[in-house]
């Protein structure tokens, strides 16, 4: 599952082990970036923010250098 780029909210969901509703709100609290393209859209998460959120608790773009190279890999 690790080769997509953008994950749904249910891929997210079960990526992080947590329910969908639950995901919803680290988007509200601001701690997890989502994305819609449109008003109610589809929710739409990037991989990189997914493993920014599981290891420093925090989106991506927040991170500094040494943190994003370590997701990068």
């Amino acid at each position: 599952m690790k080769d997509k780029k953008w994950y749904t909210l249910k891929e997210a969901s079960e990526y992080l082990s947590r329910c969908k509703r639950q995901i919803i709100r680290y988007v509200d609290e601001g701690s997890l970036k989502g994305y819609q393209t449109q008003y109610r859209g589809t929710w739409l998460f990037d991989i990189k923010d997914l493993d920014a959120w599981v290891m420093f608790n925090m989106s991506f773009a927040k991170l500094t250098g040494t943190q994003k190279e370590s997701i990068n890999g």
